[in-house]
């Protein structure tokens, strides 16, 4: 069975995942880090969608966010 997709909401999530290991191209910026003991293969794949004002207006990011959502669904 395939994981499930879990939103980030907790600022302890967020700071854990912004100490993590990070890869950026121009148009994309991407951080991840290992899963820890206590987590298994088990529990969902924990994600969060930001985007910065250089995307380009609420609409534009918005749209953005949307599509990355779209992607990790598949």
């Amino acid at each position: 069975s395939d994981p499930q997709i879990s939103v980030l909401t907790k600022r302890a999530d967020f700071v854990r995942a912004s100490n993590a290991r990070r890869q950026g191209t121009k148009g994309l910026h991407l951080q991840g880090r290992k899963r820890g003991p206590d987590e298994t293969s088990l529990t969902p794949v924990r994600v969060v969608y930001t985007c910065s004002k250089k995307a380009g207006n609420a609409v534009a990011r918005n749209l953005a966010k949307l599509r990355l959502r779209a992607a990790a669904a598949v």
